[in-house]
């Protein structure tokens, strides 16, 4: 068995995130940083401060004498935390090229990713007089450090807000028009209907997801669904669990009666719905579950896309019965559409499966994910069929997203620390505030 090293005793009062500012930010990381046998390292980028699941910074680039090392880096405050985490059984660690603590004391090396350096803080930051951990403004991290310099964002910062706001529109409509292409490829490939249900189960999936729920909506066609369950919302949702792989056999004893009995009810029709699909199963390793907020959890998710599907199958058909005699109208009947009350009854008072009740009841889809789904599918879609109103309507009462990391990140790198968030309150501005990260700045 690995032995791990007995580090000396003493409270550390700060959290690890503290520890991830003082590595993110060059204004707090030592000058000079060694591992734990001595040698010394170089931080040429630190990485990008991940906000989910998984090492808590990707893609760094650090220089030893022995060379240039670029991966992930963990952080913890004591050494063995990397053990008591179970980091060495997780492949989501696999690419980890440096563990740092506060101390500086050691692990076995083959508990961690081969080469992995090991870098300990605590001698460095007592060494500089200047440091203080009670200085570091932990909530202002990463959204207000490490704006990147570019070309781009200097020349903004000598612009008129009228012309930001400007450049800001354009940007947005450009986005909205790359999604319409991407859309229109993706009909010619699989018919309107298909197309447009794809589209929906990646943005069901947000980020962590996406490409999962894109792959079940190719093995699990909306139509071929609908036919085959007669449009019934429970087995419809029983199919996409079970094909998915996210239909547990059963739930832990603490579960509610309910949460159980929710789950052998959905196993007594898949029984009966096995036939067809029983070649087409995923496997539940395909899903990034760890660190999601219950709302996002690929299996409300389903139940969402269970009851449109069973409302009407052919979604492209109902894009284009939104009425269009104003983008007021429009907008209410897309809502409407995504507003589901829960055919499911299950989820009506439920965020997790097994999770507490909700006696308020709690939205399939929250107002945030359907201002995404509109903006980055219905008005696509719309654009595809009548540019016209989608360009004159549409793009101006574009719904504004739940604020995230992006949109943040991208108006802090073109902004810079000191804009106004009202300059992009309006959806479109946020749509173009993204466009021009990814244009710009995911590549500087």
């Amino acid at each position: 068995m690995a032995h791990i090293t007995r580090e000396a005793p003493g409270p550390f009062p700060y959290s690890e995130r503290h520890l991830q500012c003082v590595w993110y930010d060059a204004a707090l990381r030592p000058a000079a940083i060694a591992t734990h046998d001595g040698q010394g390292v170089t931080v040429i980028d630190p990485g990008r401060w991940n906000l989910e699941a998984g090492p808590d910074f990707l893609d760094a680039r650090l220089e030893t004498a022995s060379g240039a090392r670029r991966g992930d880096v963990e952080i913890h405050i004591r050494p063995q935390d990397w053990v008591h985490h179970g980091h060495s059984a997780d492949p989501n660690y696999a690419n980890v090229a440096a563990h740092v603590s506060y101390y500086e004391t050691s692990i076995e090396s083959d508990l961690l990713p081969d080469g992995a350096l090991q870098i300990g803080l605590e001698s460095q930051l007592d060494f500089d007089s200047g440091f203080s951990f009670e200085s570091i403004d932990i909530s202002a991290y990463p959204y207000s450090a490490h704006p990147l310099a570019t070309a781009i964002a200097e020349e903004v910062s000598t612009w008129h807000p009228d012309e930001i706001e400007g450049f800001l529109d354009a940007a947005g409509a450009e986005r909205i028009r790359l999604k319409a292409e991407a859309l229109r490829i993706s009909i010619a490939s699989l018919g309107a209907d298909q197309a447009v249900y794809s589209t929906l189960m990646g943005a069901l999936g947000y980020k962590n997801n996406a490409a999962a729920m894109r792959l079940l909506a190719n093995r699990v066609p909306a139509l071929e669904l609908y036919e085959e369950t007669e449009g019934d919302p429970q087995a419809c949702y029983a199919v996409l669990m079970a094909v998915s792989g996210l239909l547990p056999e059963q739930l832990p004893a603490p579960a509610d009666r309910a949460s159980r009995g929710f789950i052998r009810g959905l196993w007594n029709v898949w029984w009966k719905q096995a036939e067809p699909w029983n070649d087409r199963t995923l496997s539940e390793s395909i899903w990034k579950l760890g660190g999601l907020r219950p709302p996002n959890h690929p299996r409300r998710r389903l139940a969402a896309a269970a009851s449109l599907i069973c409302q009407n199958p052919r979604m492209g058909e109902v894009v284009e019965s939104f009425s269009r005699n104003s983008a007021e109208e429009w907008l209410h009947d897309a809502k409407a559409w995504l507003h589901i009350s829960g055919p499911i009854a299950y989820w009506r008072n439920h965020l997790s499966l097994g999770g507490n009740i909700h006696p308020r009841g709690v939205a399939l889809i929250g107002q945030g994910r359907a201002a995404a789904i509109i903006s980055n599918l219905l008005i696509p879609y719309v654009a595809l069929h009548d540019a016209k109103f989608a360009e004159e309507q549409l793009l101006r009462h574009l719904p504004a997203e739940e604020d995230n990391t992006l949109i943040r990140q991208a108006a802090l790198n073109l902004l810079g620390h000191d804009h106004n968030p009202a300059m992009y309150h309006l959806g479109l501005r946020q749509q173009g505030l993204i466009q021009i990260f990814l244009d710009e700045f995911l590549g500087a």
